[in-house]
């Protein structure tokens, strides 16, 4: 395993698995790659007839795939508590046979997820809340971050890092809702925002505060742009969360994902 410390070091890696038949899980962006160099938590290893890219994290591993026809992961050797999703559509057969050979290799499924997509939000939906909603402020982020760790498995639920948190706090990505007067945070939502979709990647109600309609005042906050559309993975076996998502107007697209670790 190779430490990927420029994208002149990593472009040449990724042009080789640029072959028909090829099948990726999760390509990033080149923001996304330098962001990682920056940090200096990339790392390659190749094999025949493919590439493996690493992600380090606080006490686990990312994991990215490009894997061709004939590619052999047998002389693969992965650190342990490495972590990967292979998200795909029915039309995705290759990628969903990949999962077989990953098994195969020592990783463990741990859940399915469904993305749900929006197109326009439900005219019935109606919230009642005694909390009120505002955007986080900077000075904000450990409040956040605890609740985050609270509720959500941090090697599997895409959380942000602390840079990450604080640009999202800044861009007004992250609202919380408030009891009044006590100004208690009760819960959040973390938006991802792009010109074409706005994408709930987080959203958690403390367990004292439950049942008293915090989750949809949050939810409220989802607004569209023209040409935007609105996006949640969820995971398959959490039916109180779909059922709140088909209330708000989403509706099951046809992209689901698996979630592996190597241990």
């Amino acid at each position: 395993m190779e430490q990927i410390k420029t994208l002149e070091q990593l472009s040449p890696l990724i042009l080789a698995q640029f072959k028909r038949g090829v099948i990726a899980n999760a390509p990033l962006s080149p923001a996304s790659f330098q962001r990682e160099i920056q940090r200096g938590t990339l790392f390659a290893q190749r094999m025949d007839g493919g590439l493996i890219l690493l992600r380090r994290r606080d006490g686990f591993w990312r994991m990215s795939f490009y894997l061709q026809p004939d590619g052999d992961v047998t002389s693969l050797e992965l650190p342990k508590q490495t972590v990967l999703e292979i998200p795909t559509r029915p039309r995705d057969q290759a990628l969903k046979r990949s999962e077989t050979l990953w098994e195969e290799t020592g990783f463990r499924l741990l859940f399915s997820r469904q993305r749900m997509e929006l197109a326009r939000r439900s005219d019935e939906f109606a919230v009642r809340s005694d909390c009120c909603v505002r955007p986080a402020i900077c000075g904000e982020e450990p409040k956040i971050l605890r609740l985050m760790e609270e509720n959500y498995d941090r090697r599997t639920a895409c959380l942000p890092t602390d840079d990450e948190l604080s640009e999202d706090v800044a861009a007004g990505h992250i609202f919380l809702a408030v009891t009044c007067p006590e100004g208690q945070v009760a819960g959040f939502l973390r938006l991802l925002r792009t010109k074409r979709i706005a994408e709930v990647r987080q959203i958690v109600v403390s367990e004292p505060f439950r049942g008293r309609g915090i989750a949809g005042a949050l939810l409220n906050q989802l607004t569209l742009a023209e040409g935007q559309k609105g996006h949640v993975w969820v995971a398959q076996n959490n039916v109180a969360a779909l059922r709140l998502y088909e209330s708000f107007g989403f509706a099951k697209d046809e992209w689901t994902s698996t979630v592996w670790i190597y241990q």
